[in-house]
């Protein structure tokens, strides 16, 4: 018999928290959880800014096509045709220019250097490089990559015509009437396993690929 005076005592609720090895596991597992996320985001925003910059070189091909075929032309002679050069030692940048010089003899190729030929010079985000450079005829493919003194790359668009010309080198007088296709390889250039392909085939199309 309980005592009217005494009431029945309450159990005393045991009150636990994290011990010191719960709380570092736990840590743990969120730093590894976000490392993941950072990483993949990372990724992520390195493959979204590369395909944006591949974009960016198709349009600038785009641009001297469409210069070479329109009526924009230079001290009164509008047939100037319009290139676009990529040079593997300049990694990062790549130039637009108008094949003016010498107006009389036109040379196909860009004289580096001449502000007179000289369009524009866009340079690549300093975290991409030009990686490769590849030419395609009937017989063989050559990059940079198998035959380091392939070294620079011009495409050239002449008006009334889209189909485009290439002149590997850079060389006076040398349009190759042979090749059917050309790459410029864009990528990391701390991972340059990722990679954007640009092609230009010989009938002015210009196409985007991993």
């Amino acid at each position: 018999m309980i005592h009217p005076k005494y009431p029945k005592s309450k159990k005393l609720k045991s009150e636990t928290g994290f011990s010191l090895i719960e709380m570092i596991v736990s840590i743990s597992i969120i730093l590894i959880i976000t490392s993941v996320v950072l990483v993949r985001q990372s990724a992520f925003t390195s493959t979204v800014l590369l395909k944006n910059l591949a974009y960016g070189v198709a349009l600038s091909v785009r641009e001297v096509q469409t210069a070479a075929v329109s009526v924009r032309g230079r001290n009164g002679i509008f047939d100037v045709p319009y290139g676009i050069h990529f040079d593997i030692q300049k990694d990062n940048q790549y130039v637009l220019f108008r094949d003016v010089k010498p107006v009389s003899n036109i040379n196909d190729k860009y004289d580096v250097g001449d502000t007179e030929e000289l369009v524009d010079t866009i340079t690549i985000n300093k975290n991409f490089k030009l990686k490769d450079l590849c030419y395609e005829n009937t017989s063989t493919k050559v990059c940079n990559s198998n035959d380091p003194n392939f070294k620079e790359l011009v495409v050239i668009f002449k008006r009334p015509d889209f189909d485009a010309l290439f002149n590997v080198d850079n060389n006076t007088n040398d349009l190759d009437s042979d090749i059917i296709e050309v790459e410029v390889v864009l990528s990391g250039r701390v991972d340059d396993t990722l990679e954007r392909v640009i092609t230009v085939n010989s009938t002015g199309f210009v196409g985007i690929g991993s």
